[in-house]
């Protein structure tokens, strides 16, 4: 990065009185200065022009670093001097980095100070000019500030070699020098920035930079140093703080900090005490940035940077280093992690370096980066290496290193690795030879054996030193890099010989001594890591009498069984290697050479001989994964086996008694055998863990003998779905007690003298029968679950309340819980209450205190009246959303909440309101439908200066907000506060973070004041109907706005103009006193999608503009729009929607280009003479087109309509000529032209006698001609034949007297129609020749009052609606609600004044929704509701509520309200799984009931359900909850 010096093109301007120094002082500084190379401005002119300061000399202050003021006798008497002067103060005074040096040469400071003797002569001499008062403060500020005062006692090259020693102190470069080529930099660069928090001056910030050896910690600190250091008073940058040290010393550090930052030089110091006293002394006063690099010991950081109170306010340390630890230690809190380059950075980095531009060099480049992954210091160096060198060469040498590293890359990381104690060295080796990407938990478990507990601390050092890290999935990974370097380190012990390593894995040096029996007393441990086939005698194992770890991690084949295994053995491990980390699945087995490793089977491995071998050491066996295994053998020759694990092993069924007789066995697991139904007997002295978790067919917990488990810590017992009851037991140890999903489980096991006394985790989580629980003694629990215990009906009673370590406490779900004892809860830091619909008091708290609960959640407690005052300092999370009966906020002791970032009180309809609290910190606030709610919470000072999101939508009765601070606001939704009669007043009408703000239905709202909205992305003021004006925005800028509804703002007469470049969607509809359409500044709306001005019914214009993204057009109903918008060019070449129905004084619509248009509805366009010219006439992608009674329209040019589909000229009255279509329309089902006086029918009904006119038209609507149309019909009979027909496939025909005769003739006719509407005619008749229409599967006989019969039904109907069809007989409802009809699924049908079937299993009386239990999957079933309301419209929508998720019913028609007052309906309908909006398996419980509730939307006088037996199973539904009476029986009626 280029020096801040860099910035300007000078670096010292030095400002003076010719007549006193030109020739004298001056002269000779700036010779001075020039001889350093020191870039000078002077103004050598001395005639100057005039009085006023010239540009040229504006320019060059602009241009300089820093100022020289030679402060003379007679400088102030010159209003030139006084002016350059002020501008000088004014340029650089603000800017950090850049300086004013006084130099007051031959004058006293107080003079310039006081205004004495000739300045003070000077300024009455200027006492007219308007610059007086700024000059004499100008003059007192630099007469304050350090400099230089030369009296005339001395000499003055002297005296000027100490300004300038000064000036190049000031001017040094305070940019270092970082790299040649950088990549992949700037998003970590951004992250640590950050993390610095730099501007904020009034605090003090130490950065950590960690990372492993070459990774990039210095280059990124460079970077991030250079970008900010200009900001800073004084700096300095440490290199190599390791090397200096071991080389100079913690003094020498000491002595760079004093001459880099103080100017010391020649400072003594004797110690590094002394060093740290004289440090902290001269760095307090100063802003200072410092740079570390390389720190590794805690010593170096307290010797030159001992704690952030060192530094003045405003100073920043970042500190680079590979141990996290030494960060902890020297209290810095904030730390960086560097991130290895991606890929892409990777190939760009490696490329520069290696000058490989040639494609054909691409794989070579794409191996490094990936055996560099991501590491820069490998990339460069391999890169260099690279240079020159043939793709041969290249490959080559790539192979070398993936064997041995290079000698640079493998020095530098091993420095950390040297920094190691010994053992801490070992365990390292151990885990980057053999368990890189294994679980935590195993790799501790495994080292156990080798190292005992301390191994924890060693791992955490590792971590600490960048070595190893730990990932969120809990598994132990490392550097690839860092990989290599360890298996580098063991394969030096014995480059030539592997049986002398002390770590085997590769397969290659395996192999070697396993068949040339060359192993060592020096292996520890062998790794099989993936498969192999080993020719061997047998005996390889005798000579590794220290082998203490032998692990298979894949299939082994060997020629011949092992004769030996040493007693050193501690851990015998048999693991399978998936994709990404070590699973838990071997078959060991031996195969003869002749054998098929594809088909081994035929050997597998022989459990039970080989462990009925003594391993005396043995500490560690598991056998999880054996897929094969169907029973433990006798293992009693394993006598010091400490671990015994056998996970997923599906067929074991069988568990030898021996297992239950190893006395030193800590840890027995046997998770997820779901075929073991017993194991035997106990007697495990030493047991510390036990775990029988997911053995779904164990019936009974295993016998203890003595009933005794003295050393037990952890019992693990979870979804043991078939144990009912657990023994008396003797667990004075017990830590950990674990009963899941322990479904059966009735009680409680029976509490022995000292159980819980040492019990830190208890959970008995979703033990569904579990009623009760016994008194315990529970001084050291820190976490209890009883969530989802849905028939647990007490809490259980603690000894004297105390529950004093206690962190996390779920009670969420217990339903039937009315009641929490007192507690002491003085560390709880969760409390879960959520869902205890029961719960009626909160639970009493010792002194109300709960001082570090972090999260409260008492989420739809719906019986909860009130919550007793508490003690919340440190609490972040508060819900108490659907308390629907919470009448008051708790009150919080001193209404402190300052660490509240979350607090939901949403939907609590009774809380009428908050106390005052304060809330430093709030991010998230959601007051969301509290109905009752009068008054805003009072904020303390009204800050909420970090609240994000803020929700108070319907509070309908808020009547007003307090003035807030909200700088950090993104989202801000006051929606149908219809009370809200003001805005809330916002300090500086700052909004500047708003992205979204949503006002809606504030019916009462009149105004909104201004604000500065730069941020803002949705404005939503729909229904705002009293507001008036637009809020004022701050410069009209809302320049980041998509989204801008004003819909239905009735009273909003004018918006001003805006700026709204990336606006997507812009809403004015019903804006009914809107008179001007929004200026646009430029009139730019590029990309806005959607404009809908719907109902504007006073706007008579539109100003032109750009509209190039525009997709929909909504003009509808806008009465006084005299002229459409003028579009820049005309182009709406993406429109896909021209709504502009209804605009009666609309005349003209000016040429456009409409590539993309597909729906166009000019109807009810009184006024219009003319269709729009399109140009080239074009509208090729046109599906709808309604020019439906633009009575005044004469004709239509030529269209191209290729894939139009609904076509209307219905009234055109002026309209005497169909238009000319260019081309063919093959898609259109039918032309509407009713009350057209057009001379020619078009298609299909011109020349009906030659079939080929007849195209694919399918859709006839001809209302009011339906008799000239039967008629026809009749008389052409022989003409009109089924061909001609066949092509009709939807009839529409209302309003008309058709006579039976006609209508039985004309049905015959149409044998392929599929939708038939004959709404509101006159037949008494639908005769039984409708079944001749096969494919015909709705039909439509709305309003038809004068039906009696249907006389047949066509095979494929599903959807029939008789609506109003009062006069239709009982015998024929009868026949349309038929089983057989119906059972097949999918039909709706509604009929006039109709019963539910009796065929229906289930019937319910009046209500608005009908409720069933059911469980897998959702059931195939009829519905049946008998309701004066219909299922006709779209105001309506059936929903189901599948325990509390609602999804909406997307299959058929909706709900409305056509019918007549004095009728009611049967509505007949089928509910699939598949046709609801959403996915519903995500709500479904498994293996569990789920309640499901049908709400119609519309009050019912009957409703019924029958299940579809064919599809889903009747023992799965249930009408009655399955919970109460789980022997319910179906029967009809409720």
């Amino acid at each position: 990065m280029a020096s801040l010096t860099d910035r300007f093109k000078y670096d010292v301007f030095i400002s003076f009185r010719g007549e006193d120094t030109r020739y004298g002082f001056t002269g000779y500084l700036k010779k001075a200065l020039d001889d350093k190379g020191v870039r000078t401005f002077m103004d050598d002119d001395e005639l100057r022009k005039g009085e006023e300061i010239t540009p040229s000399l504006l320019k060059a202050i602009e241009d300089s670093m820093m100022a020289i003021i030679v402060l003379s006798k007679n400088y102030a008497s010159s209003s030139f001097c006084l002016q350059e002067f002020s501008k000088i103060l004014d340029s650089m005074m603000k800017d950090t980095g850049r300086f004013v040096l006084p130099v007051f040469y031959k004058v006293d400071p107080s003079d310039v100070r006081k205004l004495k003797n000739t300045y003070g002569k000077a300024m009455a001499k200027h006492k007219t000019s308007f610059d007086m008062d700024k000059w004499k403060l100008s003059l007192h500020q630099v007469a304050n500030l350090c400099g230089f005062h030369y009296k005339g006692d001395a000499y003055e090259y002297e005296f000027i070699e100490k300004i300038v020693e000064q000036v190049l102190r000031n001017i040094k470069p305070v940019s270092l020098l970082v790299g040649e080529y950088l990549v992949g930099l700037e998003h970590q660069k951004q992250h640590v920035t950050s993390l610095l928090n730099i501007g904020s001056d009034d605090t003090i910030h130490m950065v950590g930079i960690l990372g492993i050896g070459g990774i990039g910690k210095t280059t990124l600190a460079l970077e991030v140093y250079n970008s900010i250091v200009h900001q800073f008073q004084c700096s300095c940058f440490v290199e190599k703080v390791r090397e200096n040290s071991d080389k100079n010393g913690l003094i020498h550090l000491q002595k760079i900090l004093l001459s880099q930052i103080v100017g010391e030089k020649n400072t003594e110091i004797t110690s590094v005490g002394q060093g740290i006293l004289i440090l902290q002394k001269r760095l307090q006063q100063k802003k200072v940035l410092l740079l570390l690099d390389d720190v590794d010991k805690e010593e170096q950081l307290k010797a030159i940077a001992g704690s952030s109170d060192w530094f003045g306010p405003g100073s920043r340390v970042i500190i680079t280093t590979r141990d996290k630890r030494l960060l902890k230690c020297g209290g810095v809190k904030r730390i960086y992690e560097v991130k290895g380059l991606k890929d892409e950075d990777a190939f760009d980095l490696v490329g520069w370096k290696a000058l490989k531009n040639d494609y054909s060099y691409a794989n070579v480049l794409k191996r490094v980066v990936a055996y560099a992954s991501g590491h820069p210091l490998a990339l460069e160096v391999m890169g260099s290496h690279f240079s020159n060198k043939t793709i041969e060469q290249c490959e080559d040498a790539l192979d070398r290193y993936e064997r041995v590293p290079h000698n640079k890359i493998q020095m530098t990381l091993q420095l950390s690795f040297d920094a190691l104690q010994k053992e801490e060295k070992f365990v390292f080796l151990d885990i980057a030879c053999c368990f890189k990407g294994w679980k935590l938990t195993r790799v501790e478990e495994i080292l156990h054996a080798h190292y005992g507990d301390i191994m924890k601390d060693h791992i955490n050092v590792l971590v600490e030193k960048s070595l190893i890290k730990i990932s969120d999935s809990g598994n132990v990974t490392l550097h690839d890099l860092v990989e290599d370097m360890g298996k580098e380190i063991v394969r030096q012990e014995s480059p030539e010989d592997p049986g002398k390593r002390s770590r085997l894995w590769s397969s290659k040096d395996i192999i070697q001594v396993l068949q040339e029996n060359t192993g060592t007393s020096k292996i520890e441990i062998i790794h099989f890591g993936c498969w192999i086939k080993v020719q061997w005698d047998g005996q390889a194992f005798l000579k590794m009498e220290n082998l203490k770890t032998l692990i298979f991690s894949d299939d082994v084949s060997f020629s011949t069984n092992p004769k030996h295994l040493p007693n050193s053995l501690r851990v015998l491990e048999c693991r399978n290697r998936n994709c990404k980390y070590p699973s838990s699945d071997f078959h060991f087995f031996i195969c003869n050479r002749n054998i098929n490793r594809k088909h081994p089977s035929s050997n597998p491995f022989e459990w039970k001989a080989f462990l009925t071998k003594k391993f005396q050491n043995m500490r560690v066996l598991s056998l999880d994964n054996s897929n094969l295994l169907a029973q433990i053998p006798d293992i009693s020759g394993l006598p010091n086996l400490e671990e015994f694990s056998v996970q997923k092993c599906w067929e074991l069924t069988t568990i030898d008694k021996s297992v239950g007789f190893l006395r030193k066995l800590k840890i027995l697991r046997f998770i997820d055998c779901t075929k073991i139904q017993s194991v035997p007997p106990l007697n495990l002295a030493s047991l510390e863990e036990l775990d029988l978790s997911r053995c779904y067919s164990l019936e009974s917990f295993p016998l203890l003998v003595n009933g005794f488990f003295g050393e037990l810590k952890i019992l693990r017992i979870i979804k043991c779905t078939k144990i009912k009851i657990i023994p008396s037991l003797m667990l004075p140890s017990l830590e950990e007690l674990d009963l899941s999903d322990c479904t059966n489980l009735e009680n409680f096991l029976p509490v022995e003298d000292g159980f819980g006394d040492k019990l830190k985790t208890m959970s008995v989580r979703r033990c569904i029968k579990l009623r009760s629980i016994p008194p315990l003694k529970l001084d050291l629990l820190e976490t209890l679950n009883l969530s989802c215990c849905y028939s647990l009906e007490s809490f259980p009673l603690v000894m004297d309340g105390f529950l004093g370590k206690l962190k996390t406490l779920l009670v969420n779900s217990c339903i039937k819980l009315r009641s929490i004892p007192p507690l002491k809860l003085d560390l709880l830091e969760k409390l879960d209450l959520s869902y205890c619909g029961a719960l009626e008091c909160f639970p009493l708290v010792v002194d109300g205190f709960l001082g570090k609960l972090k999260t409260l959640l008492v989420k739809s407690c719906h019986n909860l009246k009130s919550i007793p005052p508490l003690k919340l300092d440190a609490l972040e999370t508060l819900d108490l959303s659907c308390c629907y009966s919470l009448e008051s906020f708790p009150l919080i002791v001193d209404g402190f909440l300052g660490k509240l970032k979350t607090l939901l009180v949403t939907s609590c309809g009774n809380l009428r309101s908050i106390p005052p609290l304060k809330l430093d910190s709030l991010e998230k606030f959601d007051l969301s439908y509290c109905g009752s709610l009068e008054s805003f919470p009072l904020v303390v000072d009204g800050f909420l200066g970090k609240l994000e999101t803020l929700l108070a939508e319907n509070c309908h009765n808020l009547r007003s907000i307090p003035p807030l601070k909200l700088d950090s606001l993104e989202t801000f939704d006051l929606s149908c506060c219809y009370s809200l009669e003001s805005f809330p007043l916002v300090v500086d009408g700052f909004l500047g973070k708003l992205k979204t703000l949503l006002v809606t239905s504030c019916h009462n709202l009149k105004s909104i004041p201004p604000l500065k909205l730069d941020s803002l992305e949705t404005l939503d003021l729909s229904c705002c109907y009293w507001l008036e004006s637009f809020p004022l925005v701050v410069d009209g800028f809302l320049g980041k706005l998509k989204t801008l509804r004003v819909t239905s703002c009735h009273n909003l007469r004018s918006i001003p103009p805006l700026k709204l470049d990336l606006l997507e969607e812009l809403d004015l509809s019903n804006c009914y006193r809107l008179e001007n359409f929004p200026l646009v500044v430029h009139g730019f709306l590029g990309k806005l999608k959607t404009l809908l001005v719907t109902s504007c019914h006073n706007l008579r214009s539109i100003p032109p503009l750009q509209l190039d993204s525009l997709e929909k057009l909504d003009l509808s109903n806008c009465y006084r729009l005299e002229s459409f918008p003028l579009v820049v060019d005309g182009f709406l070449g993406k429109l896909k929607t021209l709504l502009v129905t209804s605009c009666h004084n609309l005349r003209s619509i000016p040429p456009l280009n409409l590539d993309s248009l597909e729906k166009l509805d000019l109807s009810c366009c009184c006024s219009l003479e003319s269709f729009p010219l399109v140009v080239d006439g074009l509208l090729d992608k046109l599906k709808f087109l309604n020019i439906e009674c633009c009575i005044m329209l004469r004709n239509i040019p030529r269209l191209r309509l290729t894939l139009l589909e609904h076509f209307n000229l219905s009234c055109c009255y002026s309209l005497e000529s169909f238009p000319e279509i260019l081309g063919e329309m093959r898609n259109v089902p039918g032309v509407l032209l009713d009350e057209t006086p057009i001379k020619e029918l078009p298609f299909p009904f011109q020349n009906l006698t030659q079939p080929q006119t007849l195209c694919n038209c399918g859709y006839v609507y001809l209302p009011n001609r339906m008799s000239r149309l039967a008629e026809f019909t009749i008389q052409n009979e022989e003409k009109v034949n089924a061909m001609q027909s066949s092509h009709v496939k939807h009839i529409c025909v209302r309003n008309c007297k058709l006579s039976d005769e006609y209508l039985s003739k004309s049905l015959m006719l149409f044998a392929n129609v599929k939708e038939l509407h004959l709404t509101k005619n006159q037949f008494t008749v639908l005769p039984k020749s409708i079944e001749k229409c096969h494919l015909l599967w709705r039909l439509v006989l709305d309003d038809c009052e004068e039906l009696l019969e249907i006389e047949g039904i066509p095979p494929c109907l599903k959807s029939l609606s008789a609506i109003n069809c009062k006069s239709l007989t009982s015998s024929c409802k009868s026949k349309l609600l038929n089983q057989e009809l119906h059972e097949a699924g999918n039909t709706w049908f509604h009929l006039p004044q109709a019963k539910i079937p009796e065929w229906f299993n289930h019937q319910c009386l009046a209500g608005l929704s009908i409720s069933f239990w059911f469980r897998n999957k959702f059931p195939a079933i009829t519905l049946c509701v008998v309701s004066p309301l219909t299922c006709y419209g779209s105001q309506h929508r059936v929903k189901a509520t599948i325990n509390g998720n609602t999804f909406f019913y997307t299959h058929g028609s909706k709900i409305g309200t056509a019918s007549h007052k004095d009728t009611y309906h049967l509505h007949l309908f089928h509910m699939q799984m598949k046709y609801f909006n959403d996915n519903m398996d995500k709500a479904l419980l498994e293996n569990k009931w789920n309640h499901a509730e049908v709400d119609f939307g519309f009050p019912f006088m009957y409703s019924g359900i029958h299940v579809l037996e064919e599809k889903s199973n009747m023992k799965d539904i249930r009408f009655s909850n399955p919970e109460i009476d789980a022997n319910i029986v179906l029967h009809p009626g409720c």
